[in-house]
Formats: C-alpha cells, sequence, structure tokens
C-alpha cells in the first residue's frame, strides 16, 4: 500500500511539474538570447540643471544564462549600471542609465553599447535623446530713471 501510495504522489508531482513547465517560460534559442525592451528613451525637453535617468528592462530570452561582459556609453556625461549582469533564462535586469545635461544645450543624442555572449547579438546597440534648454536668469527690473521721479511741473 505505502508503494501505491508513493508512485501515485510521483505520478502526481510530475504531472504538475510538466503542466506548470508547459505554460511556463519557453526559450526562443537553445543560446543566451539578450532582448530590451526598447532600444532608445526620449526624455523630450529637460532643463540643464540636474541628472535624470531612465530605465531599460533587459531580459535573457534564451536557454543559457545571458552574460553582459562590458556596458559601454558614448560620453562621460552618461552612465549605465545593471541591477545584474548575468541573466538567467527567463529572467530581467534593469539597465539603469543616467544622463547628466549640465554644461549642454540643444538636442543631445548619446549612445551606449552592451557586449554580450548572445551569438546572434554579442553588441547591442541603445540610446537616449534630450532637447536641453537653456535657463534663463530671472529679469530684474531697471530702476527708476532720475528724471521719472521729478515731479511734473505743470510747465509744458
Amino acid at each position: 500500500m505505502m508503494r501505491r501510495t508513493t508512485i501515485v504522489c510521483l505520478a502526481g508531482l510530475a504531472l504538475f511539474t510538466a503542466s506548470c513547465l508547459s505554460f511556463g517560460f519557453k526559450p526562443v534559442s537553445p543560446d543566451p538570447r539578450l532582448e530590451v525592451d526598447r532600444v532608445q528613451h526620449d526624455f523630450g525637453t529637460i532643463p540643464p540643471t540636474e541628472k535624470i535617468e531612465a530605465v531599460f528592462n533587459v531580459t535573457n530570452k534564451g536557454a543559457k544564462t545571458l552574460e553582459i561582459s562590458r556596458i559601454q556609453t558614448s560620453c562621460g556625461c552618461t552612465a549605465a549600471m545593471m541591477d545584474s549582469q548575468t541573466i538567467k533564462p527567463g529572467e530581467t535586469s534593469r539597465l539603469k542609465v543616467t544622463f547628466d545635461p549640465r554644461g549642454k544645450n540643444g538636442r543631445q543624442g548619446k549612445t551606449l553599447w552592451l557586449y554580450t555572449n548572445d551569438p546572434q547579438n554579442p553588441q547591442k546597440q541603445l540610446s537616449i535623446i534630450a532637447d536641453i534648454t537653456a535657463v534663463t536668469p530671472v529679469q530684474q527690473s531697471a530702476p527708476p530713471s532720475a528724471t521719472s521721479s521729478i515731479p511734473s511741473s505743470g510747465h509744458n
């Protein structure tokens, strides 16, 4: 009787595991496969006064672990950091990109490159763009002229 119960339990566990796998993550490749939720982020119009951030979601759609070996940016004004540079199959890691617009003006575009072990996509290019508006100093009102403070004498 104990043996029959064990076999039924194991069969149930196998059936449960198979059903979970069939409805769960299905790799699109036997290799690591890089997928990013978008390739460009547009910050729109921003002032040149403080740093801003964007987050890209990087997912491994393959059957093997995805390794991000290096992240490179086109400018020192742009920094990038990932939650994890090792991404297991079916998992996602956040790539946080920080842009410092101070000292810049007008339309700016910056590029990032992810270097990976994905044989189909060993180097992935991403970009950020922003329109930086110049900060205008607060206009001070002009002091009254000397003639405007003299009362009219009534003579023309």
